[in-house]
């Protein structure tokens, strides 16, 4: 795996052949990443197996900790994961400010310490480490920061070697100093400034260099070739400058400036012909892969698409429009999920890029909303998981309706002969919102009169599924097939429309074709009464074109994603999405119709009642420990088997054990479970999720992802030593035991065997266990 940077190496590999770059690459089993904001473009010089984000917690929970203060500093011990923006706010309150920083505060504290950064404060401190070391970074756990006491400081046009900031302003260059040295510097002050007004001016400054079809490109220019160079930079339409002094090799000009894509070109023939010009704001040098692009870089160099997206390939070009500004992430609901940059929009486009595995997103609009640039972040995450994988986001399951509240439709038909007739698409909607579409139907019956411009005379069709659980995984023709599905039975049962509770399933339907498609919430909405603030249309209505003040992602009907749990919690709201009626435990637009209720009867339908995330993910933890300490306990079921290796070979042995695995499993786990002091708690909340199907299927979900997230590696070694250890093995097939064979075979039965029936009977069993 590779991560893209904002550098402008990472803008230049969308341009290239990876093939020969990759014999420069460094291999690392993992790495640290902050934001990805990087510009010294290392990230994208290392491949990898495995990204670690960098905690945004210090080991004792805290984000900031005072560890020294002194008359003019203080040290405060930070999480690396923190961005600036958020160092700020935490250290506001305390009178400082760090003593050097990047002018970009979107980045994390760890990320521009390894760095070896320079920024603001880059006058007096220079970069991070060179004759002296301004910040401390300790392993991946903890960064020791220097921080200047006081807020207010002094600008000056004359440049003296007490200032801690120096920077092009207006054509001149302009030189800030601590208030502290007042009586030093009074002579020569303009006036003072606020600290965090100055830092907060300069990120505004570097941020509005961010702009469609722009990169940012950096470079570190020596001070007395800086007018020379830049009147040859014509290129470089919008620049901040600032100067590198002290804690340096040199004085020198730092330079972040925005370029248009098709001028990348020039910004490496400068270096071309500059070599004394460093591509970083860092201190470092143009590393052999580096160097590479440079060279190879020209006009002629023009942006490739690889064979294997064909038609996708527009969607290919929209991912490289992206330039790691890191906006997205902070609204990016499966980064919020994992706190993992490699499920973000930017680490997904990296995995775009080198064509690794890409794993099915909730494609949120906000953080499209959020990108400065217009990247079509939503429609890129959901057309680009079908050329490179196919995998499953959420389990959304259906179920017919009830006969008696199938059978109304028997009655509008008859009362509404004389108007159209729609189809009644359910879907997944009984089972996530069945007081809604009870009510619905209700309200057809006793209301349908006065609709206005629709009908309530329908057909429904329930027990079939919409296609979006394929769609959004990546199988586009199987969620062809369902919407085509659905304009069969369109034209079959003569309406002139359909009607669906869910927007996901109308935008499929419209996707692959179907141009009749409405969303009930249009039909009804002149009839129920919501507080603007209350009304919450997800990403998937915002789609469709329909406003809402409330547009958080609800997560869908997925309990967990990449391993990390998708919580669920109660809140005040009022949904158009039965997916997110079930996830907030709420009401819809479509329970709140009013109706007699004399003109239909049904008997009370169950409200679906989500658990509370904590229970929900500590109990698939539970059983999950649970799992693992109950396969090390068959070390004896198994060691009966191994004589059938003799006879049949390995994948006949795996044969005969993982039946007998699995049924030990399921009935020993709910033992494993019972040692546990809230063992009462578990049984009684699985007792009680059982009864609800869509809960239920959540929580099968979510063990699975916990069975899966186990270290087989390390299972089926401690497994086999338990093997060896058991008095049941013939001393005779011992040597099978101690083979490599053996220990893949124990590890291929453990995957095999983690599976949602498997997780599925294991909550059974534990449902039917006595408190």
């Amino acid at each position: 795996m590779q991560m893209l940077d904002a550098s402008p190496f990472s803008r230049a590999l969308w341009y290239m052949d990876l093939a020969p770059l990759s014999k420069l690459t460094e291999n690392k089993p993992e790495i640290v990443v902050g934001r990805a904001t990087n510009l010294d473009g290392y990230l994208v010089e290392v491949n990898t197996q495995k990204v670690v984000q960098s905690p945004s917690k210090l080991p004792d929970n805290k984000e900031v900790e005072l560890v020294e203060s002194k008359k003019l500093y203080a040290t405060y011990r930070v999480a690396p994961g923190i961005t600036f923006e958020m160092l700020l706010e935490l250290l506001k309150g305390e009178g400082v400010y760090p003593a050097l920083m990047p002018t970009y505060l979107k980045g994390t504290v760890g990320g521009f310490v390894a760095s070896n950064g320079s920024g603001i404060g880059s006058y007096k401190f220079g970069f991070v480490r060179y004759l002296k070391t301004v910040h401390l970074l300790n392993g991946s756990t903890e960064v020791l920061l220097k921080t200047v006491k006081g807020e207010r400081l002094i600008e000056l046009s004359t440049e003296i070697p007490l200032s801690w900031h120096g920077e092009l302003k207006d054509g001149s260059w302009a030189y800030y100093v601590p208030e502290s040295y007042e009586d030093l510097v009074s002579k020569e002050a303009i006036g003072k400034v606020n600290a965090y007004d100055l830092i907060g001016e300069i990120h505004r400054k570097v941020s509005s260099l961010l702009s469609p079809d722009h990169f940012i490109v950096p470079l570190r220019i020596p001070f007395d070739r800086f007018t020379t160079i830049i009147d040859q930079v014509k290129f470089i339409e919008n620049y901040y400058a600032y100067l590198i002094n002290f804690n340096s090799t040199s004085k020198q000009v730092a330079l972040i400036g925005s370029i248009k894509r098709d001028d990348l070109d020039s910004y490496f023939e400068l270096l071309r012909k500059n070599p004394e010009i460093k591509p970083f704001l860092s201190l470092r040098e143009v590393s052999p892969f580096q160097s590479e692009i440079v060279k190879r870089f020209t006009k002629s160099t023009k942006l490739r698409v690889p064979k294997q997206y064909g038609v996708y390939s527009s969607f290919y070009l929209e991912a490289s429009k992206c330039i790691n500004c890191s906006y997205c992430i902070d609204r990016c609901k499966a980064f919020s999920i994992t706190k993992n940059i490699i499920y973000s929009p930017p680490g997904k486009f990296s995995r775009i890029l080198t064509l690794d595995q890409l794993e099915a997103c909730f494609a949120c609009v906000p953080d499209q909303e959020a990108c400065p640039l217009g990247v079509k972040i939503s429609d890129v995450m959901i057309e680009m998981v079908n050329p490179i994988s196919k995998q499953d986001l959420a389990r959304v399951d259906v179920a017919p309706l009830p006969p008696a509240m199938k059978a109304v439709e028997k009655r509008l038909d008859e009362k509404y002969k004389h108007l159209p007739r729609y189809i009644l698409f359910v879907g997944c909607a009984f089972k996530y919102d069945p007081r809604g579409v009870e009510n619905l139907i209700r309200f057809f019956l006793e209301e349908g009169e006065s609709l206005q411009g629709y009908s309530p005379r329908v057909k429904i069709l329930d027990g079939m599924c919409c296609g979006f659980r394929d769609f959004i995984r990546g199988d586009f023709d199987a969620a062809k097939r369902s919407a085509q599905e659905i304009m069969r039975q369109k034209e079959i049962n003569g309406a002139v429309g359909v009607y669906f509770f869910c927007p996901e399933g109308l935008y499929v339907y419209r996707r692959f074709g179907g141009k009749d498609g409405v969303l009930l919430f249009e039909v009804v909405k002149d009839f129920v009464k919501v507080e603007n603030d209350k009304l919450h249309v997800g990403c998937w209505s915002k789609k469709l074109g329909i406003e809402g003040n409330v547009q958080e992602c609800a997560g869908l009907g997925t309990p967990s994603y990449a391993q990390a749990l998708v919580p669920s919690e109660h809140r005040d709201l009022i949904t158009v999405c039965p997916l997110a009626t079930w996830r907030f435990l709420t009401d819809s637009v479509y329970s709140l119709l009013r109706t007699s209720g004399q003109a239909l009867e049904f008997e009370e339908v169950e409200r679906p009642q989500v658990a509370t995330g904590e229970l929900m993910s500590r109990t698939a933890t539970a059983i999950a420990e649970a799992f693992q300490t109950t396969m090390l306990s068959l070390g004896n079921v198994i060691a009966s088997s191994v004589p059938s290796i003799a006879s049949g070979g390995y994948e006949f042995f795996a044969v005969i054990i993982t039946p007998l695995l699995t049924s030990n499993i399921v009935k020993e786990v709910p033992k494993a479970l019972a040692k546990r002091p809230d063992y009462g708690e578990i049984v009684s909340f699985v007792k009680n999720v059982i009864k609800d199907f869509a809960t239920f299927t959540s929580l099968v979900s979510l063990v699975k992802s916990s069975l899966t997230s186990i270290n087989i590696d390390a299972l089926a070694n401690s497994l086999r030593s338990s093997l060896l250890n058991s008095p049941r093995l013939d001393y005779n097939y011992k040597s099978y035991v101690e083979s490599d064979k053996m220990l893949v075979t124990l590890k291929n039965v453990i995957k095999n065997i983690i599976t949602e029936k498997l997780s599925e009977a294991i909550l059974r069993q534990i449902s039917s266990e006595a408190i």
